[in-house]
């Protein structure tokens, strides 16, 4: 990303040690509703952050209904 903070639409799962697993959602697309709608977190991605992979660790917003 750039210098843009950025929140990507997630899901939420427990793992096997009762930590949270956020999952992004596959598109992130702004027209795409229903995505934000059964998102569970927003996933923050910092401004100028180093490509995330698989199982880092990262900071998130919980959303509630």
């Amino acid at each position: 990303n750039d210098q843009r903070q950025e929140y990507v639409r997630a899901t939420l799962a427990r793992d096997a040690d009762e930590g949270l697993i956020a999952t992004p959602s596959a598109s992130q697309d702004s027209s795409i509703t229903r995505l934000l709608a059964h998102a569970d977190a927003l996933i923050i991605r910092l401004p100028f952050a180093p490509k995330a992979g698989e199982g880092d660790a990262c900071r998130i917003l919980r959303l509630t209904n």
